[in-house]
């Protein structure tokens, strides 16, 4: 028994990404007629009862891979409360932004755009923006199939919050991932692939004569493919580490007034990653981002004819938290985001004095945090 439904679902899922839907009939017939002749000889031990809920378990399975969508979005709008180490914002400020994602397993394509607004003596002022364009990869032989991920990506982003007029990034690096194997809802509908070279054997024993032999090859990678995609969708708790390098360029403003040099600059990034999805669509999220400055230009240094100097370390967190929930129709999202960008060597610069031969220090702020309620739609059907 332990082994009938994943011979069905390997002989239904492996063939169902390439054919067409009278090759699938085709299949279905091969297979009841594989169960017939089990019945029917008794070689297994296995009832026919059990045989037929095996079967019927791998076609909802199907159906489920058959509905399932290559392409997602989301449209999602909110209410932000922005706060410096200065002051505190509007909680009415307006956030808007749209995520699309394309499945291209092993790869994953995704877009996302967001935008803040807020209205100020009649006037709208964009504050905070972001473009971002990003491709992962996943090495299907590595490790369980999840365990090491590839990514690149760039971004365009703007804070005026901390005086960043534009700040672009090109990148790329790997992601250690960890998805436990408890899952949300019915978690015994996709088995564990099954990699032993004797159980391999097997299932070309017993199915490779009816599907034929330019097919079997494919039945193992399509099965793996179907219960990485399970996996990542449904698992409890995701723990992961991502880490890369970088070229950054970036153009500020100190104080609405002083407009700097661009400065260009290679860094590394590190990001640990934790998800837990829990019941009735709840999920959590931790991202905190680490961006470090290379070995060699570890401080940023300004200074004036006067020989006074400010160094700092050139480091910038970027944490996010959230909190979201799904309603009944599974289209719409509620979430309450926490965000927190903290630049340790902020954009600043002397002024100086030339008739009293002193300079003072002019800054921007440090510290930019933001909580937001946002509800998202799913674009796809």
């Amino acid at each position: 028994m332990k082994h009938v439904f994943t011979i069905l679902y390997l002989c239904l899922l492996g063939i169902l990404s390439q054919a067409q839907t009278g090759e699938i009939e085709a299949i279905r017939q091969i297979i009841e007629s594989k169960i017939e002749k089990i019945d029917a000889t008794d070689s297994l031990s296995i009832e026919k009862t059990d045989q037929l809920k095996a079967f019927s378990k791998t076609l909802d399975v199907i159906d489920d891979i058959k509905e399932s969508k290559s392409f997602s979005g989301k449209a999602i709008m909110g209410f932000n409360g922005e706060t410096t180490r200065e002051d505190d914002n509007s909680l009415f400020n307006l956030y808007g932004g749209i995520n699309l994602d394309w499945d291209l397993y092993p790869g994953e394509l995704d877009f996302y755009t967001s935008f803040g607004v807020t209205f100020s003596d009649g006037d709208l002022k964009e504050n905070v923006s972001r473009i971002d364009i990003s491709y992962d990869h996943l090495q299907p032989n590595v490790g369980n199939g999840l365990m090491l991920e590839n990514y690149v990506y760039i971004n365009r982003g703007t804070d005026a919050y901390l005086g960043v007029d534009q700040r672009y990034e090109l990148g790329g690096g790997f992601i250690l991932n960890h998805w436990i194997n408890k899952m949300i809802g019915e978690e015994d509908k996709f088995p564990k692939p099954l990699r032993s070279q004797e159980e391999i054997e097997q299932w070309r024993a017993m199915v490779g004569n009816e599907v034929g032999d330019k097919n079997f090859d494919h039945l193992q990678s399509s099965f793996q493919e179907a219960y990485n995609k399970n996996k990542k969708s449904k698992s409890k708790l995701r723990v992961a580490l991502l880490t890369g390098l970088f070229f950054e360029l970036q153009q500020t403003t100190v104080r609405d007034t002083i407009a700097l040099d661009p400065t260009y600059h290679f860094r590394w990034q590190m990001r640990p990653t934790m998800d837990i999805k829990l019941k009735d669509g709840w999920k959590v999220s931790l991202r905190p981002y680490f961006k470090m400055p290379m070995p060699w230009e570890w401080q940023d240094v300004v200074s004036d004819s006067f020989g006074n100097e400010s160094a700092r370390a050139d480091f910038l967190v970027d944490f996010s938290g959230s909190i979201t929930t799904q309603l009944a129709s599974k289209r719409v999202e509620i979430g309450f985001i926490y965000h927190l960008v903290y630049d340790n060597a902020a954009p600043r610069i002397f002024i100086e004095d030339t008739d009293e031969g002193a300079s003072r220090l002019l800054k921007n702020n440090d510290l930019h945090q933001s909580f937001r309620m946002s509800m998202s739609v799913n674009l796809a059907r």
